[in-house]
């Protein structure tokens, strides 16, 4: 298998987790959308509040992820095309950068959960209690799909760099 099979497995495993962005926010708007009919608390309707946006922001950037990827392998198509070897260089240096900054992201959600967690034992308002713990689900959320994500990430990386 060529390196442009192994990208196009890449990217296919990129957009898989951009799918799962849909499943999730699909999973964050039913439960909005159940809240609003049998949530009677005002925590309730901070959880409504909150999953409905979050459900509303994970299609965009399970969308966002599908367009970017088509972009991507368009572009290194043509590239692989005129340059085999410059494309191989060019793609270890992206997909270095990629991997380096995986722990570095997951670092950063690890941290949003934690201060969500926080935000959520200091706030009194049940209706932005509510809202915190809609961020915690969404910020261990994304910790689960970038996690998915690594396995392609590390897979690509390793074809690119044997």
């Amino acid at each position: 298998m060529d390196l442009l099979n192994h990208l196009e497995v890449y990217i296919n495993a990129q957009k898989g987790v951009g799918f799962n962005a849909f499943v999730f926010s699909t999973g964050m708007i039913v439960a909005a959308i159940l809240l609003h009919f049998f949530g009677t608390s005002q925590l309730a309707l901070g959880l409504r509040n909150g999953t409905f946006i979050i459900g509303i922001i994970l299609i965009a950037m399970g969308v966002g992820l599908r367009i970017s990827q088509e972009g991507i392998l368009k572009e290194k198509k043509a590239l692989y095309q005129q340059d085999k070897v410059g494309f191989q260089r060019v793609e270890i240096e992206r997909m270095t950068k990629v991997k380096n900054n995986y722990p570095k992201a997951q670092a950063i959600m690890s941290g949003l959960v934690a201060l969500s967690l926080v935000g959520f034992l200091l706030i009194k308002s049940p209706v932005w209690q509510g809202i915190s713990l809609s961020f915690t689900v969404f910020f261990v959320g994304n910790i689960i799909m970038e996690a998915f994500s690594y396995l392609s990430i590390v897979s690509y990386f390793q074809t690119l760099t044997n």
